[in-house]
This record gives C-alpha cells, sequence and structure tokens, in this order.
C-alpha cells in the first residue's frame, strides 16, 4: 500500500463507501513486562462533575498520551500493516492547584502522579519545569485495560524509566 493519497478534508461528506466500519478497537494486550515507549503529546482539560451529594466539582488534568512500541506480533494481532505507525494509548492525571488556581501545587501527596511521571523521565528536579518538556521523552509502559459500555480500552497505568 503506498503511502501516498490525495485526500481533500472538504470533500469528506461526499465520500462513498461500501461496507461496514468496526465498531470496536482491539486494544494493546496487557502484559507482564513493559513496552518502550515515547510520550507523544501533553494536554490539558478542565471540566465539572457531581459528586454523589449532588454538588458541583471542578476538575483539571493533563492528559498524556504515548507511542507505544509493541513489536511486529502484537502490531499484527492489532491489525496495524508492517511499517505503520505504532499505536498510541494515554493516561490522565487529575491535577491538585495552588492557591491561587492557576499554578500546580507542591508539597506533600499533591500531584503525585505527575511526581512520579516526571521522575520516571528524569525531569523532577529543581528548577523551572513546564508540562510541554514531558513531549518526546522516552520511557517504559504498563498498559491495563478499562471496560466501558461493553468496549475494552488499553490505557497507561504506570510510567517507567527505560
Amino acid at each position: 500500500m503506498s503511502n501516498e493519497y490525495s485526500f481533500d478534508p472538504a470533500e469528506l461528506a461526499n465520500i462513498q463507501i461500501e461496507g461496514e466500519m468496526a465498531t470496536k478497537t482491539t486494544p494493546i494486550p496487557e502484559k507482564g513486562n513493559p513496552y518502550p515507549a515515547q510520550i507523544r503529546e501533553v494536554t490539558g482539560r478542565a471540566g465539572e462533575s457531581t459528586n454523589n451529594s449532588g454538588e458541583a466539582r471542578k476538575w483539571q488534568s493533563l492528559v498524556v498520551s504515548f507511542n507505544v512500541e509493541v513489536g511486529p506480533d502484537i502490531a499484527a494481532e492489532l491489525g496495524r500493516e508492517p511499517g505503520a505507525p505504532d499505536p498510541v494509548s494515554s493516561m490522565m492525571l487529575f491535577l491538585d492547584l495552588d492557591e491561587s488556581g492557576t499554578g500546580l501545587a507542591l508539597g506533600t501527596n499533591k500531584n503525585v502522579k505527575l511526581g512520579k511521571l516526571r521522575e520516571a523521565v528524569g525531569q523532577n528536579g529543581p528548577g523551572p519545569w513546564t508540562p510541554k518538556m514531558l513531549e518526546g521523552q522516552p520511557c517504559r509502559v504498563i498498559i491495563s485495560h478499562n471496560v466501558r459500555d461493553g468496549d475494552t480500552f488499553d490505557q497507561v497505568s504506570k510510567v517507567l524509566p527505560l
């Protein structure tokens, strides 16, 4: 299959296909050993949810996506063609903000998962740091599965140093 194509996004609504599309994805398998990976992208998210008492609560998070090196056997199991980009999996880290509500909190029991991620890629030291500095960093990841609405999804549950 050629990597050259002439996809025109303006014509998307007029593309005609024949046949059915997949309705489920095959998750990256869980395994005992970590997969080699590289941090692909870090993005911020915010939202509001309601707790069991009906109170609204605001939340902030980082979504960290990883290119996961699965190897040829698992790539074939996932239906990926040879030479295709590595599959992507992600993790969401809920954040503790400082008193101003605009920065990340430091200290005991604050942003521990983010601290572990920074430590895994050698960035949990003194001095200036931004979450975007995580992008491109190599690491190893543990994949776990999450079931939502009957579908199984992979997620990064732990990040380890190389």
